[in-house]
């Protein structure tokens, strides 16, 4: 008798925590607040800075949700406003001035599947902190046989996820990160806000490497203006200062190209 009574006095005890542990957070799972926070996310019309974990901001993100459900997103960098990125109803598109290269298909990853071919069993936990200021549900989602886990910080207010991390599983470490703030919900957005520049050249790539390269174009024709050339002045040597400058242009040039191939790869991670 003695022995049923601290079986079910234990299995009691059990059961009371793991109820407890389970109404934390109210009658909601991790499971339902991280679905809710992605259809809200991506079902609403905001505006927001997206920041480095260092909290320095790094571009400007918009998005528009539709009537018909379609979502428009720009992106851009501070205080430059002839280079985005836009998607909308017509494709991705990264614009330097006049000149608009469009995003070539891409194949999606295979689904994360498991060595019986059921897909990878998803394990959810869940804490409590904040993000900037705002108190968050802190949930962590970890994959089946996967390097990395993935870190949501969603508001505890308003279910929008604020920052989502990627850490390697093994050695702790971040690999990446798409962080938010000074966001603002249903901003007053214009549809041409999101469309092509009138007049615009569109270039189509067929590939990743040809859209580098037309990228690249865009970017120097951006920042190169056509000089006249005087005849007269052809037999003359030309000035070391000025050669010190056409180096010193020519170096500056293939940064800006760099950063802004980095900044716009960047630009649709942060949009995906």
């Amino acid at each position: 008798m003695l022995k049923w009574y601290n079986a079910l006095f234990c299995s009691s005890i059990f059961f009371s925590i793991f109820i407890g542990g389970m109404s934390v957070y109210g009658e909601k799972t991790p499971e339902e607040i991280l679905h809710e926070a992605e259809q809200f996310s991506g079902h609403v019309s905001y505006s927001a800075d997206s920041c480095e974990e260092d909290g320095r901001i790094s571009q400007k993100k918009y998005v528009k949700v539709n009537p018909d459900g379609s979502r428009w997103t720009r992106l851009q960098g501070i205080d430059i406003d002839d280079m985005y990125t836009i998607m909308n109803d017509s494709g991705k598109y990264s614009v330097f001035g006049n000149t608009a290269v469009k995003e070539p298909p891409r194949k999606l990853p295979p689904i994360k599947r498991s060595p019986d071919g059921k897909p990878r069993k998803t394990t959810l936990t869940i804490a409590e902190g904040e993000w900037n200021g705002t108190p968050c549900y802190i949930i962590t989602e970890t994959v089946e046989l996967s390097d990395y886990k993935t870190v949501y910080y969603i508001g505890k207010e308003d279910n929008f996820i604020y920052s989502r991390k990627l850490f390697e599983i093994d050695s702790g470490k971040l690999f990446s990160s798409t962080n938010y703030t000074n966001v603002i919900f249903n901003p007053n957005f214009s549809d041409d806000f999101f469309m092509l520049p009138e007049n615009a050249e569109i270039k189509i790539p067929t590939d990743f490497k040809e859209e580098t390269e037309m990228i690249s174009e865009a970017i120097i024709a951006r920042h190169t203006a056509p000089a006249s050339v005087d005849a007269n002045s052809l037999d003359k040597p030309v000035p070391v200062r000025k050669i010190i400058y056409i180096c010193v242009t020519v170096l500056v040039l293939l940064g800006l190209i760099l950063s802004a191939i980095i900044t716009v790869r960047h630009c649709r991670q942060s949009g995906k």
